[in-house]
């Protein structure tokens, strides 16, 4: 999994952004039967860029009943 190239092009002024108690849901849609190893890796990549800025994430999934190697979806 790999950043988008839109994201990619802002990436580096994220953090610098004032998201302070801001509400935010993210989702995202992947294979992971074939490629577990990278399933939804630009989705957590995204979030541990976020997540100094003060944003608070809402809707959380549970993992239960998914196959897939990546850690980087997760949160602790």
């Amino acid at each position: 999994g790999e950043i988008q190239e839109d994201w990619l092009a802002i990436w580096e002024t994220l953090p610098t952004l004032d998201l302070k108690d801001k509400l935010v849901a993210m989702y995202g849609m992947g294979d992971q039967i074939d490629y577990g190893e990278w399933f939804l890796d630009a989705l957590g990549m995204l979030y541990h860029h976020l997540l100094p800025s003060g944003v608070k994430f809402i809707g959380f999934w549970p993992i239960e009943g998914y196959e897939f190697t990546s850690p980087k979806p997760l949160t602790d």
